[in-house]
């Protein structure tokens, strides 16, 4: 896979390629993306998804179990220079968001229950960008340690959260299920050496399952969410 421009291999473990969703209908899912959101079309090989500045989301056609939200992964987070257009944009969907105070981050209810926090930032140039993956769970405190011990994450803008290419936020939630099946399904990863970091991860007791694609293993974080291990290629 082309790993999108802020996700290029880092220091070693394990660099984040794309966040996988689960859709009914994955071409509608990718219609109300590219038009109210404005990102770009997207595809590899069978797979078809999304594009920004810093992001790759893919789809595959298969009914959710529930939404994102009391899931471990909470919400994915872009950024926009300004929210007037995307107000406009989203008024011609049946979609809605909404700001728990003025000015302050939107929250979009989007296709198939997949929940996307926008920010403005007007110092951007960008029509929109990749920000975070929002992930809870009862182990928030312990996560960025976590990444950066098992898949050489980088610090990231605070210590709540870390750089593995793209950005993972962590907050504490009591109780959320994992999120497999869910609509925000797992988040996929790149090692250089596959069977490397498979023998790596055994080690310290962290388990590594086949998957039905080929040279592609899953494991499972601390807080429940699914990851998607691939080597690059």
């Amino acid at each position: 896979m082309v790993l999108p421009l802020l996700a290029q291999p880092g220091r070693g473990g394990a660099t984040m390629t794309h966040v996988h969703v689960n859709s009914a209908d994955p071409e509608a899912a990718i219609a109300f993306w590219t038009g109210a959101l404005a990102v770009s079309g997207y595809s590899t090989g069978t797979m078809t998804g999304i594009t920004m500045q810093g992001g790759v989301v893919l789809f595959s056609k298969a009914a959710p179990t529930g939404p994102s939200a009391g899931s471990a992964i909470e919400h994915i987070g872009i950024r926009v220079p300004d929210f007037a257009p995307l107000m406009a944009r989203l008024a011609k969907t049946s979609y809605k968001g909404s700001q728990a105070t003025p000015g302050g981050p939107l929250l979009i209810e989007g296709p198939d229950g997949v929940r996307i926090e926008v920010v403005e930032d007007s110092d951007m140039y960008t029509v929109v960008e990749f920000g975070h993956v929002h992930v809870v769970g009862p182990k928030a405190a312990e996560m960025p340690a976590w990444y950066t011990a098992n898949l050489g994450a980088r610090p990231g803008a605070d210590d709540t959260s870390v750089r593995i290419g793209g950005a993972l936020w962590f907050s504490k939630a009591d109780a959320v299920v994992p999120t497999k099946g869910r609509a925000i399904d797992h988040i996929s990863v790149e090692t250089r050496d596959l069977a490397a970091f498979t023998k790596k991860m055994g080690e310290v007791g962290i388990k590594l399952e086949a998957t039905d694609k080929p040279k592609v293993m899953a494991m499972t974080d601390p807080s429940g969410m699914l990851i998607e291990v691939s080597e690059a290629q």
